[in-house]
């Protein structure tokens, strides 16, 4: 597993886009803690293992503005690995466009994600195909 840059979090679909600070406020993480903690109950992950992981830059996070929607990014194997904990199929192709961005600027090129069987269907549009037990992007380039 390989560290993420010092940019840990971003904005997304925001003109705060640029605006990138290494840690999150103690009242943002208060503001996403009940989002994350409802997704964090079917996962391995604690709470504090979250924060950890946020904090030692193993795990970015992309916030909407709203804080309505939090993705994590994480690079292992050769590629990111996106997890949504918070957020709505609206939010997707905002999402999707600052998750492609973030491989291209890591260099890298396959983008991976993991869910229930639905999530084959909602992220085929984007590009996404099934891979044993994985979605797989393919991002070579600057072409998807």
């Amino acid at each position: 597993m390989s560290n993420l840059p010092a940019r840990r979090r971003f904005w997304l679909g925001s003109r705060r886009s640029n605006s990138v600070r290494n840690e999150l406020a103690a009242w943002e993480v208060v503001r996403i803690a009940p989002l994350v903690t409802r997704y964090l109950k079917y996962s391995n992950l604690t709470w504090p293992g979250f924060v950890e992981r946020v904090r030692a830059g193993h795990l970015k996070l992309l916030i909407k503005p709203d804080y309505s929607t939090v993705v994590g990014l994480e690079v292992f194997d050769g590629a990111v690995h996106v997890t949504m904990y918070a957020g709505t199929l609206a939010d997707l192709p905002t999402c999707d466009k600052a998750i492609v961005n973030e491989a291209r600027a890591l260099g890298l090129e396959r983008i991976t994600s993991r869910g229930r069987p639905g999530w084959r269907r909602v992220l085929a549009p984007f590009g996404y195909k099934p891979q044993g037990d994985e979605l797989v992007k393919v991002v070579k380039n600057g072409i998807q």
